[in-house]
């Protein structure tokens, strides 16, 4: 079995963050070391949304585990790129290529 895929909501606001971060806390004290969060769900990658992502990401690594970002979407990679975000988080164009 391959670590655990969760799908961004469409908007990462405050309410949206605490839930995603709770599952994401319960699948690490569970076992698990590699979280995967597909991003294709999300409706823009905006500077708000960027910060959850790197706050997340920081928590992750804190409790010992790795983030992946799944996306294939092409406007969402390009601001990874221009933020030059992809060499901070590990990409994967799909959740099933982790598998």
């Amino acid at each position: 079995m391959g670590p655990p895929v969760f799908t961004s909501p469409s908007t990462l606001s405050d309410e949206a963050f605490d839930r995603l971060l709770s599952k994401v806390t319960d699948a690490i004290e569970a076992g698990s070391k590699e979280i995967i969060l597909a991003l294709d769900a999300l409706a823009v990658l905006d500077s708000a949304a960027i910060r959850r992502l790197i706050t997340l990401l920081r928590r992750i690594r804190e409790a010992g585990a790795e983030l992946t970002l799944a996306v294939s979407r092409i406007d969402i990679l390009r601001t990874l790129r221009v933020t030059a975000l992809d060499k901070v988080f590990r990409i994967i164009g799909s959740a099933e290529a982790a598998a």
